[in-house]
């Protein structure tokens, strides 16, 4: 409520007289005076002070003693009604004198406007603002002094204290509007900053998500594709457990295929039936089970024991029609123990969808991959059948391959090293290192006497036959890598290190590494194996034909790799070896047999 002129019209007469008081009373408080001090107020303050509504004098009060009066104040300020002006004596005795008077009235109302009622013997203006120091607030007046000076003062001062109070309420609304405005904008721009942080978060998040979903597009096997989904899980979840689990080749049961901050020992033991525990119910429902609030979730004892967790079922839905259950993705363990934000569990719900979709993908090739390799083994044995070998050859070749392959790694050559990949396609490759047989007539393939001139180079053609039909093979795969190896083998495993070999006389190591390697484990199979042209040789007669063919047939980088996996080639030849292999030949009668095969082969070992 708005105050009234009434309201600073409180006048308190500190004087130890009560002549003086009865003196002020009449001045002040007289109800005659009133039209007297309306034109008074019209002369000081102009016709707008005039036109207000007038009130009948000033309330006068009165306190005889220092103390009286600082008592009067404090609890005229306590109950909201203080005192606009005071009237103070200098001398009061036997309390506080004048000077001390206003200090203490000062203490408990600062506002507090005062007129000195002194007499020239009294205490000098310098003494006085010495002790109150200058201010506004403090008038003089001499006795004995005038009534019209007396009213005049009041009438001064009380507007003053009104003014005063208007304008300090004008500057608290102002402050207060200036503190409400400030505190709004301060919560708007700490809602900008919000959105701004979130923006950044979600900035953050999809640029996290892109590089995983790179990664995962480079990935061919499982292992790989479950520990991206794993790091970039954790990382975006600020989760310090998560585990994917897959089915088994049966589809009834769910094992880690990854997990992070859980103990291999423990990964390995771990097996959960479908349909059974939370990773269980979760693959086998589709949906997911997330618990984000505390004491929502009564573990059990094989159960989480975290109070937030989530689980969701990795479910690819590259076609509708055939959405299906991949896995699950488990991540608990939160840093801070702090629950899943509604952002989070959208991104842990995209990071499942990519991680599904990948691991699909990458069954499906190798699906894919597992009914060619199945198709193309079908077609290399056939050849071999042809031949006269069994299936064991294929898988024996291949065996050695590896061998030397393995022995190999690590090792600077052909400016690079061996990968895991090119063990892969290696793998995969080598049975069609003799594919070109199916092009060689039965009389000549099967001839188990020496071949003429003319027939060796008919039996020569099936490297450039093998080439043609692995080509054809990439033609229509053309994004199969191991093909692109495989046409390798097929045309360069009977090239020889010295350039004398067939089809094209390529020398050293423009030969391909992959042929160089399974020309020596194709040579070693020969050897070793009986053959309708020849018996089989001892381990230990044919390690030293080809450490006598180092530079000449073989590389000598190859050959030192068998060298030094010779006992590994005579187990692998042990325990692969076909059904019907006759015993090695002494080494004398040995000698004999390879001698004529020799010459009748312009000195090729192996056909």
């Amino acid at each position: 409520m708005a105050a009234t002129d009434q309201d600073y019209r409180r006048i308190l007469i500190v004087d130890d007289s009560e002549a003086i008081h009865e003196d002020f009373r009449k001045v002040l408080a007289a109800s005659e005076r009133v039209s007297a001090l309306a034109s008074m107020e019209a002369e000081l303050f102009g016709s707008a002070a005039a036109s207000r509504p007038r009130t009948i004098g000033f309330e006068v009060h009165s306190a005889f003693q220092g103390r009286d009066a600082y008592e009067m104040v404090r609890a005229a300020q306590a109950a909201g009604t203080p005192f606009a002006v005071a009237f103070v004596d200098m001398r009061m005795p036997p309390g506080w004198d004048g000077l001390e008077t206003i200090q203490r009235l000062w203490e408990v109302d600062p506002a507090l406007e005062v007129v000195i009622c002194t007499a020239y013997s009294d205490h000098s203006w310098g003494k006085i603002i010495e002790t109150l120091g200058q201010t506004d607030r403090l008038l003089i007046l001499k006795k004995p002094f005038q009534a019209d000076e007396a009213r005049q003062l009041a009438l001064a001062l009380t507007t003053k204290r009104r003014l005063n109070a208007e304008a300090q309420a004008r500057r608290d609304e102002l402050e207060q509007a200036v503190s409400e405005r400030t505190a709004e904008l301060a919560q708007r721009n700490a809602e900008l900053q919000r959105v701004d942080e979130a923006r950044a978060e979600h900035a953050r998040v999809l640029t996290v998500l892109l590089e995983y979903s790179n990664k995962l597009a480079q990935c061919e096997r499982v292992e790989d594709a479950v520990r991206y989904t794993l790091r970039f899980a954790a990382m975006l979840t600020h989760c310090r457990r998560v585990s994917v689990m897959v089915p088994d080749g049966t589809g009834r049961k769910l094992y880690i295929a990854g997990a992070i901050g859980i103990d291999e020992r423990v990964q390995r033991q771990v097996v959960v039936p479908v349909g059974d525990g939370i990773a269980g119910s979760v693959f086998a429902a589709g949906s997911s089970f997330v618990v984000n609030n505390p004491g929502e979730y009564v573990p059990r004892k094989d159960h989480y024991e975290s109070e937030f967790f989530a689980s969701v079922p990795l479910v690819s839905r590259a076609l509708v029609s055939s959405e299906h259950t991949v896995g699950v993705l488990n991540l608990t363990e939160r840093d801070g123990n702090q629950p899943f934000t509604p952002r989070e569990i959208e991104t842990i719900d995209v990071i499942g969808n990519m991680a599904a979709s990948a691991l699909d993908d990458i069954l499906a090739r190798r699906a894919r991959d597992e009914a060619r390799d199945t198709i193309v083994s079908a077609l290399a044995t056939l050849v071999e059948c042809r031949d006269g070998n069994t299936g064991k050859h294929l898988e024996r070749v291949t065996g050695y391959s590896l061998l030397l392959a393995e022995a190999l790694r690590g090792t600077e050559i052909d400016g690079g090293q061996i990968t895991a990949d090119f063990l892969e396609d290696l793998r995969r490759a080598v049975p069609l290192h003799d594919i070109g047989k199916v092009g060689i007539p039965d009389s000549i393939l099967l001839k188990p006497g020496p071949l003429t001139p003319e027939e060796m180079a008919v039996m020569k053609r099936h490297t450039l036959i093998g080439e043609a039909a692995v080509r054809s093979m990439i033609e229509q795969a053309p994004t199969t890598r191991f093909l692109h190896m495989a046409l390798e083998i097929a045309s360069g495993h009977h090239e020889r290190f010295d350039g004398t070999g067939y089809p094209r006389g390529i020398p050293g190591r423009k030969i391909p590494l992959s042929a160089r390697i399974a020309s020596l484990a194709d040579v070693y199979d020969a050897l070793t194996t009986v053959r309708v042209y020849k018996p089989a040789l001892p381990h230990q007669q044919v390690l030293g034909m080809i450490a006598e063919g180092s530079g000449k047939q073989f590389d000598p980088v190859v050959v030192q790799a068998f060298l030094e996996r010779a006992a590994e080639f005579e187990h692998l030849a042990t325990t692969l070896a076909d059904a019907d292999t006759a015993p090695p030949l002494a080494h004398d009668d040995a000698e004999d047999a390879i001698v004529q095969r020799l010459r009748a082969s312009n000195g090729i070992l192996a056909g």
